[in-house]
């Protein structure tokens, strides 16, 4: 009765029509499943092979053997054969260097309809207080951005990593420099017109056209700008921020854009997790776009574990 329960449960999670129930559990034990439940209003992006679909910064130290991640759904002609990647970032970092990878010995199919997708890894551990970054691979079939997934809000701030410059959750030419934090060096960018009395927070970096400079997104406006603040093409969130009365121009302001999902640089999520320590990417949309508003994600993740212990019991001589 209980195992009918808990499979209705996941078949309902597969649905991205229906707000769910948050219900993250095994976070605290070692031997038992990782379940992370969305909730809210679910929405879905085209996304093609190497995407970074979700990220896990280890609450508990984990040894799996198979994850169910979802939802997903294709719209190819025929069903594509898809792998995945579990990247370890050893610093704790998910934009930081990839220590290592394990890959899925073989491809699972996506669906035609909105479904959680499950492979079996290799033997795992996943530790604690390490990110961990699940990305999907064609291994067959279909891909240019024929794959569709679903993802729901996640409303707290997310980990921010360790790295005072780190990479955006939209286009990763894109950065993000930890401003006002206590941070050396403050502008881990190097942006060319970085200056100390920006608002704190973390400012939106882009490159610019002269050598690899960056600069910190500005604009001058009478009033807080309602465009996004970080063009048309990546709408990943960033907001506008008042900064100063305009030194140029009287009776107008100057605006930082800043990206105000992300909990302060080096923010160790832990217990009773004030700080967002799972995610969905990517992130979609801005305050004025329809769609995912350039919040953080989140989707339905299943880390199967394996209870050594209960194994040896079952087997003793």
């Amino acid at each position: 009765m209980a195992r009918a329960l808990v499979i209705a449960f996941l078949l309902a999670l597969a649905v991205p029509a229906a707000a769910q129930a948050a219900a993250d559990g095994g976070w605290r034990e070692t031997n038992t499943d990782l379940a992370i439940r969305p909730e809210g209003t679910p929405y879905e992006m085209a996304i093609g092979t190497g995407t970074a679909v979700m990220l896990v910064h280890m609450p508990v130290t984990k040894r799996i053997n198979r994850v169910e991640l979802g939802s997903f759904r294709h719209v190819c002609t025929t069903s594509p054969s898809v792998r995945l990647r579990i990247e370890y970032h050893a610093d704790g970092d998910p934009w930081g260097q990839t220590t290592s990878y394990v890959d899925s010995p073989q491809g699972s199919f996506l669906p035609s309809t909105t479904d959680v997708v499950s492979w079996d890894m290799p033997t795992t551990t996943l530790k604690k207080g390490h990110a961990y970054v699940f990305r999907l691979l064609a291994n067959s079939g279909c891909t240019g951005y024929n794959w569709r997934v679903t993802s729901w809000p996640n409303a707290k701030p997310v980990y921010g990593g360790t790295s005072a410059c780190a990479q955006s959750a939209g286009d990763i030419s894109w950065r993000r420099a930890a401003h006002g934090m206590g941070v050396t060096p403050d502008n881990g960018c190097g942006a060319w017109n970085f200056q100390s009395s920006m608002p704190p927070g973390w400012l939106v970096v882009k490159p610019c056209n002269v050598g690899t400079c960056q600069e910190v997104v500005t604009r001058d406006a009478v009033t807080t700008p309602t465009t996004p603040c970080v063009g048309t093409t990546w709408l990943n969130g960033g907001k506008w921020r008042y900064w100063r009365p305009s030194p140029v121009t009287a009776g107008r302001n100057d605006y930082v854009c800043v990206y105000d999902q992300y909990a302060d640089v080096g923010a160790d999520p832990q217990p009773p997790f004030s700080k967002g320590w799972h995610y969905g990417l990517k992130w979609a949309g801005s305050e004025t776009a329809t769609g995912a508003n350039g919040q953080p994600r989140d989707m339905y993740l299943t880390l199967k574990t394996i209870d050594y212990g209960a194994l040896l019991q079952k087997h003793r001589p």
